[in-house]
């Protein structure tokens, strides 16, 4: 169950949830919540996942969350409820932040993307952003990501 335990990030702006253990080994969530703020709430086993009802401190529950350890892909799948939907939310995938002094984070869309072909340096000027999720995502291609798949392989 350590393995779960820390910050994880998710989405475009790096939005961070964080893990933690209480005084009595509890497992509790804290995050952000678009209008509420930061909330937490205590995870329980609820099959393949981790559940907990969620809210600021000192105010009502605004929602729920579950999450699953992705273990094979190191990634954190999560979903949120909110109290009006009553269903579970798309996926949400989060990662590791990167340990203090690592690489820099991924090139913003727009600028040459580097790859490495074995030892050989390839870069990709003006490379779409979403070219290598278009089969990741489920659905067809677009024309621009058929090109460079055809160039990435």
């Amino acid at each position: 169950a350590t393995e779960v335990l820390g910050s994880w990030r998710y989405g475009a702006k790096n939005n961070e949830y964080i893990l933690s253990l209480d005084d009595q080994a509890e497992l509790f969530f804290e995050g952000p919540h678009i209008t509420a703020g930061r909330v937490f709430g205590a995870l329980r086993v609820a099959g393949q996942w981790l559940e907990a009802d969620v809210a600021p401190v000192g105010r009502d529950k605004v929602g729920s969350i579950r999450l699953r350890f992705a273990r094979a892909e190191g990634t954190m799948v999560s979903n949120y409820m909110s109290l009006t939907k009553g269903e579970w939310g798309k996926d949400i995938i989060a990662r590791r932040p990167p340990p203090p002094g690592a690489a820099p984070e991924p090139t913003p869309a727009g600028a040459p993307l580097a790859l490495t072909a074995g030892a050989t340096p390839l870069a990709l000027e003006g490379a779409p952003a979403a070219h290598h999720a278009a089969g990741a995502q489920g659905g067809p291609p677009k024309e621009e990501d058929e090109k460079w798949m055809c160039i990435l392989g």
